[in-house]
């Protein structure tokens, strides 16, 4: 099988006599070779330049060993086939050679551990470097999570409202977050006070008709936003005082954007090639390969391997950068001039920072704490997109202050915290964001590489709306994730920054049940390997909102799952929205997305609660109407590039229910 894309470039696709992938040719002409074992289990990926994943699984098919040059991974299982250890170490030379105790080569060994309450809720994370805390878990009586402890200091608390949206967040240090919301469900505040007085505000007017943030108001000032009226950024205007530049912007009808007067050219890919600061290049599988400024001179290169990573950076200067990766595509090093940092996991979330000599240098807990070796801690501050804005110490002293324009690019302060905008971890040489599973670069509003989910554009950052939507990973479509994130009253993307600590162990737990909704890291984890949408991630932040499976109900009614159909041809696509006012919205979305020949119609195929239930009928429909279309089914009969549930989830709750 082959596919073109529109600039010609084909990628082919080989298959077994079984209908497995067994090689895969790209558009830069790189191959790739797979082998499986006789349970067609997947053991081995070979990729160009000695570039090797190879894999190892339990009598019960479960992944226990893999390995590629940059690091080797152990896991383990209870019988209820929960993860219950995760070891992480420098490649050992084998898949069947497990990780030594002492720490060799260019990666600690980290072992983490996990243990569950009979509910199979996650109890606690433990690991086997005693610098790094453990992490307990408690939850009320609806499965929320109600308490966060990160070793002997005094736990993070979470408080919710009636209809199950977080109303309170209090810290070790006594810094306590409150919550508003207006009566559709969205954030209104998120205000911090110590003792009563003010720390951080974070304060919204929601424009009544179209539901999206008119303006946002913090302890610097009033920024205000315009919109188009597809719901693209049109301009923002921020206080002076603020470090923030005002915005202005203007989009193609493929939703390229360009900057104040200037105006950017794009291929017939979306490929940036120019915005009057620099021209770009791009290789055949759509990753940056260079940026030069139009003013001459030295330029800056990006080099990749097969699986669209970034490995390296080269710098006008002539320094650089270099990116390692584990097999399930984490960055676990970074090596900026000379100086390497190397990464431990928890999930898809970092756990912990080593030096060059495996010395602890300080570990997270996911958007709410940072702790130095020394013990030193610092409790994070965000607002209602889960960005970092400040750093509070034990006392509750604001000892660190950020901000950032709409599409994340920051203030003239320094940026020293790891986690920032959105969450994303900020590398202050390239001035980009690693996502995850791709980098961002705000200052064009755009992704290095091309999204591995489904878009219409495979570029531009949450649907050119950075202001109400975020893109949690890199790796989901914008505007599909937008929708789990926006209208309904439990938006995640309210509170993403207080349950950011559950969403990292939630996907590393083979069967989490925040709120009662099942997560097996074997099939995220190996999506995540091979790029796929991760849809543990969605899992784990809709439970520990309570938006997926509340036993309380779901009081924002029920959502729709449609077919979308092209009259002048094209496979069909599957979607859901959460209410009848999105399901309007997002027919007006794709119109104005679509590419200038389509001719869109779409037609309702059934209705659930947003959250399990919705997924569950999309995937249903998704399967019945011959999955969707990727690289591990290129004959997929539906234009949607992923599962809306991965296979062991849908599995476990029932299938076509």
């Amino acid at each position: 099988h082959q596919s073109t894309d529109p600039l010609l470039h084909s990628t082919t696709y080989l298959y077994n006599d079984l209908g497995q992938l067994r090689q895969q040719t790209d558009r830069n002409g790189q191959v790739t070779t797979y082998t499986y074992d006789v349970d067609g289990l997947l053991t081995q990926e070979s990729r160009p330049g000695n570039d090797t994943v190879n894999s190892a699984y339990d009598p019960f098919g479960r992944l226990i060993e893999t390995d590629n040059a940059a690091s080797h991974i152990d896991r383990a299982y209870d019988d209820g086939s929960r993860l219950i250890s995760e070891t992480t170490c420098a490649n050992t030379g084998a898949p069947t050679t497990t990780c030594s105790a002492a720490p060799v080569g260019n990666l600690p060994t980290v072992a983490l551990g996990y243990a569950y309450f009979p509910d199979s809720q996650l109890k606690s994370v433990t690991s086997s470097d005693p610098g790094i805390p453990s992490l307990q878990y408690g939850y009320d009586a609806l499965g929320r999570v109600k308490t966060v402890q990160n070793g002997n200091e005094a736990p993070f608390g979470f408080g919710y409202d009636l209809l199950g949206r977080v109303n309170s967040l209090t810290r070790p240090n006594g810094v306590i977050d409150t919550f508003g919301y207006d009566a559709a469900g969205n954030l209104t505040s998120r205000d911090a006070t110590l003792n009563g007085a003010p720390v951080t505000n974070f304060d919204y007017t929601i424009d009544p008709v179209t539901g999206r943030r008119a303006s946002s108001t913090d302890n610097s000032g009033t920024s205000t936003y315009g919109y188009y009226d597809n719901g693209w950024l049109k301009s923002a205007t921020h206080p002076s005082g603020s470090g923030v530049a005002n915005e202005s912007y203007t989009y193609d009808a493929a939703g390229n954007r360009s900057s104040g007067a200037t105006q950017s050219a794009h291929d017939a890919a979306d490929r940036i090639q120019s915005n009057g600061s620099f021209t770009y290049v791009f290789d055949g599988e759509g990753n940056l390969q260079s940026k030069q400024p139009l003013s001459g001179g030295p330029g800056t290169s990006y080099s990749w391997n097969t699986d669209h990573q970034l490995t390296g950076i080269t710098y006008p200067d002539g320094s650089s950068s270099a990116y390692r990766y584990d097999p399930f595509g984490r960055r676990v090093g970074m090596t900026d001039s000379g100086q390497d940092t190397r990464f431990v996991y928890d999930g898809l979330s970092v756990a912990a920072d080593y030096d060059s000599a495996n010395n602890l240098k300080a570990s997270y807990v996911t958007g709410l704490e940072t702790r130095s070796s020394a013990g030193q801690a610092g409790y994070y501050l965000t607002d209602g997109l889960g960005s970092i804005r400040a750093v509070s110490d034990s006392t509750g002293a604001v000892t660190a202050s950020y901000s950032y324009d709409s599409f994340g690019v920051p203030s003239a302060s320094p940026q020293a915290a790891r986690q920032s905008f959105t969450g994303y971890q900020y590398d202050q040489k390239s001035g980009l964001y690693d996502a995850g599973a791709r980098y961002y670069d705000p200052t064009t509003g755009r992704f290095l590489a091309e999204d591995p989910a489904a878009s219409v554009n495979p570029f531009p950052y949450a649907g050119n709306d950075p202001v109400n939507r975020i893109d949690a990973y890199g790796a989901q479509a914008t505007a599909e994730y937008a929708l789990l994130l926006s209208d309904d009253a439990n938006a995640a993307q309210c509170i993403s920054g207080a349950v950011g600590a559950i969403a990292g162990p939630a996907i590393a737990g083979a069967a989490l049940g925040l709120a009662g909704y099942a997560v097996s890291s074997d099939d995220v984890i190996a999506e995540i390997a091979v790029g796929l949408v991760i849809n543990g991630a969605v899992c784990a932040l809709n439970a520990a909102t309570s938006k997926a499976c509340a036993t309380a109900g779901d009081p924002a009614g029920e959502g729709v799952v449609y077919l979308r159909t092209d009259a002048n041809g094209g496979k069909p696509y599957v979607g859901q929205a959460m209410s009848d006012s999105r399901y309007i919205e997002r027919q007006s979305e794709e119109h104005a997305r679509a590419n200038p020949g389509a001719d869109y119609s779409f037609s309702e195929l059934g209705r659930a609660s947003p959250g399990r239930d919705l997924d569950m009928l999309e995937e249903d429909w998704i399967r019945q109407l011959g999955g969707p279309t990727n690289k591990s089914n290129p004959f997929g009969g539906l234009a949607n590039r992923r599962h809306q549930v991965n296979a062991a989830l849908y599995g476990l709750l029932g299938g076509l229910c």
